[in-house]
């Protein structure tokens, strides 16, 4: 439903999470940094469309990332 997923984990028991994934590009264990890609991007059949659907969690539950992104 979500296609692959690739979730990065951040200080502060942060996690960002990127769903709709067609292809991922990074191993688990791999240490990425600001500008890495992560993955690419699918398209989705229902809207054709390109998609990403992006969480910011903090221990692992649901949080508004503009208490945290600037």
């Amino acid at each position: 439903q979500l296609g692959d997923v690739v979730i990065v984990h951040h200080a502060d028991n942060l996690q960002t999470v990127y769903a709709l994934c067609e292809r991922i590009l990074v191993r688990v264990g791999d240490q990425v940094s600001t500008g890495d890609e992560l993955c690419d991007v699918g398209q989705s059949n229902a809207t054709q469309r390109y998609d990403l659907l992006f969480d910011l969690r903090q221990g692992g539950k649901p949080i508004d990332p503009r208490q945290v992104l600037r």
